[in-house]
């Protein structure tokens, strides 16, 4: 299905509706002039005076109005027109600027556009005059040269059919073919031998009259792939509902208080919001704000600090943490203080605190010890996809501000279906809307360009790769692939990749050539930074996904990039912690790092290097002390052999001589023992043979074996002891059943024992001395034991 498109307005259509004469109230023309707003026209300062019927050189404007009208419409109606800017002639031939302030836009005008180019050399161009011959005017053809001493433009005769530049053509617009646009205002002519004609350039005349600028050369609305700021954010459409949620949360009772997060994905316009939108309504409501973005080491606690510091006066005030995702490289210990900071601050009366966060970290940063802190719960406002009324609201309303900039038929409607539902447009789109700006001709952004440019899709990726393969010509091999490499990072435990800030100095100057190609083509941004002086960053992170050579590097170097975003996380750690050896790296990370500084090492910046070059030198110190260790114990090893060998001699020896010298006490305590039983053999044969015994235990010697050989003569009839150790026997009797035993002791005593039991008989009576010739057993008298035994 083709799409609807208008013709284009021809040169001769615009200035038609954009030229007008110059003249007294009584009709006398001066010149003319040419609509640069609806109601001002830009002319030369001569055509006025020329007008009024003054000296053409005089240097006061002339008092009384002039009179305006379209010059080429049919029935141009006049209008009142005062001096607004005036610039006359001077001595030099320079000046001559003039503009007027029309009492009312003329009917069926429309402002022309005028550009300000670095060159227009060899441009065709075409100029519509009013000779005085009664034709009613003509039209002159030119071929743009350069610029004169005095800021004047020459422009040589194309052919020879068209009218000369004379009289009557002062103060008319200039059209180059080319560009499409207007590029000054005739102001003279040479002499009729040379045919030369001069313009004065729209750039002369914004600097005669800098006021101009926004309508003469008026910069883009559109911020391409950087977000809108305050300073634009007259153009910022779309948000007002968003702006209005957001602004809500962070004043709910009047002056901001607490922590607000701002969330959305990629592309989804949130520092456009923040500062186009969210700032300019604080500001409405008398309260300051302060930006802090996350980037590098910034912000910390002195910024937050210095922040409170200079706008402790204000009625309210916000702290704004824009790419707080940011925050996520670096290292725990290092965000402890400064989310303390900033939850103080906004535990004050009238201070609050606006996090903006992407989507797809907004997880990380639940789970990061000190973010979850800050963000976790706080409340929220998600940014979602713009509708297509939003979107049509981005596309036409920065247009209001430019009456001589239009879209082409269907141009609009074009990019608004192309942009909706589609996540991450917003970039995309305002790139292609000021790639169109930039391409307008004759005022009109065009339909046919952006199918050129391969429409929302491929506008950005057509522009980085023409940029890119205008980079590379000469280049080094491998030099691009490593600046594209340096342009991201892949923060810790993400897979996400961001753009990272490349310096100067770290770049190289092979690499810097490129990137300043790049930045010319606005795929890149340059910058400064106090610490690392210039500096270089991807114009959004939108070109990580769009761009093709940027993205394929990111697959196939993803594990370098991953890997080097840990590095720098613990490097940064180890700077802010003093750089202690406890933080440097350890193998098997520091062989990983070694391996890729042997590889990469150019793709490295210098505080990468020194800080794999400080956990090698560690651990080379802590080999040649473990190898001093390692040989001193192998000393006190060889030493404690020595000691221990000498030690298992020296108690060899001792433990012979212990042994000998037990030996000889073994043998005389045998002795003694077997000196002991025969003494103790007429007192106790129980103890007597516990003597014999323990002689020839202790040591078997021959009286130990004679002790105890007659303790065995001795025992070797006997069953049983019942009684001993009493005193010397005198007599005995057993009776006949041999159940009682009975004993007449040497003291006198009488002991009856009672053999049945198992246990030794305990004696039963006992008699005085001289009472034994009394005692009898069975009927026999006792008498000595000799008896008894017969």
């Amino acid at each position: 299905m083709t799409e609807p498109t208008a013709s284009d307005r021809t040169a001769e259509e615009v200035l038609a509706a954009a030229t007008v004469q110059v003249a007294s109230a009584d009709g006398h023309i001066g010149g003319l002039g040419v609509l640069i707003a609806p109601t001002l026209v830009l002319t030369c300062a001569h055509v006025v005076l020329g007008a009024a019927r003054l000296p053409l050189t005089r240097a006061e404007p002339p008092d009384a109005p002039v009179r305006v009208r379209l010059v080429l419409a049919a029935t141009g109606e006049e209008t009142g027109a005062v001096v607004r800017h005036w610039v006359p002639v001077r001595g030099d031939g320079g000046g001559d600027v003039a503009v007027l302030a029309l009492d009312r836009p003329p009917a069926g005008a429309r402002p022309v556009l005028m550009v300000a180019p670095h060159t227009v050399w060899d441009h065709r161009a075409m100029v519509f005059g009013l000779p005085d011959d009664g034709t009613g005017g003509g039209w002159h053809t030119a071929v743009l040269r350069g610029r004169t001493g005095t800021g004047r433009l020459q422009m040589s005769p194309l052919d020879a059919q068209a009218d000369p530049v004379q009289p009557g053509f002062s103060g008319s617009a200039v059209w180059d073919l080319e560009l499409g646009a207007a590029v000054g205002i005739v102001v003279s002519v040479s002499s009729s031998r040379r045919g030369q004609s001069f313009c004065i350039p729209t750039r002369t005349v914004l600097d005669e009259v800098p006021e101009l600028a926004e309508l003469l050369a008026p910069a883009s609305p559109f911020p391409g792939l950087r977000p809108f700021t305050e300073e634009n954010s007259a153009h910022f459409f779309g948000r007002d509902e968003d702006v209005d949620a957001v602004t809500a949360l962070l004043c709910p009772q009047g002056p901001p208080e607490g922590c607000v997060t701002l969330t959305g994905p990629s592309g989804s316009g949130k520092s456009s919001l923040l500062m186009a939108g969210v700032l300019p309504r604080l500001g409405e409501r008398g309260t300051e704000a302060v930006t802090l973005r996350a980037e590098g080491r910034l912000p910390d606690v002195g910024a937050v600090r210095d922040a409170l510091e200079r706008h402790r006066s204000a009625p309210g005030l916000v702290l704004a943490l824009d790419q707080a995702e940011a925050l996520l490289l670096r290292p725990e210990e290092d965000l402890r203080a400064l989310v303390d900071r900033l939850l103080d601050a906004c535990a004050h009366p009238g201070v609050g605190v606006l996090v903006v966060l992407r989507t797809d970290f907004q997880d990380a940063a639940l789970r990061h010890p000190q973010l979850s802190r800050l963000v976790g719960g706080a409340p929220a406002h998600q940014l979602g996809l713009m509708t297509r009324e939003q979107l049509t609201e981005v596309v036409r309303l920065p247009l209001r501000a430019f009456p001589g900039v239009e879209y082409d038929n269907g141009l609009a409607d074009r990019l608004v279906e192309d942009a909706a539902g589609r996540p991450g447009a917003l970039p995309l789109l305002g790139f292609v809307l000021n790639t169109l700006w930039e391409r307008q001709t004759g005022g009109r952004l065009r339909l046919d360009t952006y199918r050129e440019l391969g429409g929302l899709g491929g506008v950005l990726s057509s522009r980085a790769d023409s940029a890119w393969q205008r980079a590379l010509r000469g280049a080094p091999p491998g030099t691009a692939a490593g600046l594209l490499r340096a342009l991201i990072q892949v923060p810790p435990g993400s897979t996400t990749a961001l753009r990272a800030r490349l310096s100067r100095r770290d770049a190289g100057e092979e690499q810097w050539a490129i990137a300043r190609n790049l930045a010319e083509a606005r795929v890149l941004v340059l910058g400064a930074d106090p610490e690392q002086g210039e500096t270089v960053e991807l114009a959004h992170e939108a070109l990580i996904e769009h761009w093709q050579p940027l993205a394929e590097q990111l697959e196939a170097d993803r594990s370098f990039l991953t890997w080097r975003g840990e590095l720098r996380y613990d490097r940064a750690r180890w700077w802010r912690e003093g750089r202690p050896d406890g933080a440097l790296l350890e193998d098997p990370a520091l062989g990983t790092a070694e391996q890729w500084l042997a590889e990469r090492g150019d793709e490295l910046t210098d505080e990468d290097r020194e800080f794999i070059t400080a956990s090698v030198a560690l651990r080379e110190r802590q080999q040649r002390e473990a190898a001093r260790s390692e040989r001193i114990r192998r000393y006190l090893r060889f030493l404690g052999v020595g000691v221990t060998v000498l030690a298992v001699v020296a108690a060899s020896v001792v433990s012979v001589l212990y042994l000998n010298m037990l030996e000889e006490q073994r043998r005389l305590a045998s002795d003694r023992l077997a000196r002991q039983a025969a003494a103790y053999d007429d007192v106790s044969l129980v103890t007597s043979s516990l003597y014999a015994a323990a002689a020839y235990r202790t040591a078997d010697r021959p009286d130990a074996r004679s002790a105890l050989l007659a303790q065995y003569l001795r025992f070797r009839d006997v069953e049983r002891i019942p009684l001993e150790n009493r005193a010397e026997v005198d007599s005995v009797a057993l009776t006949e059943d041999g159940e009682r035993l009975y004993a007449l002791l040497k003291d006198g005593d009488f002991i009856d024992l009672d053999l049945r039991g198992k246990e030794r008989p305990k004696p039963l009576q006992r008699t005085k001395n001289g009472d034994s010739d009394h005692i009898a057993v069975d009927g026999v008298p006792l008498c000595g034991v000799g008896d008894l035994r017969g």
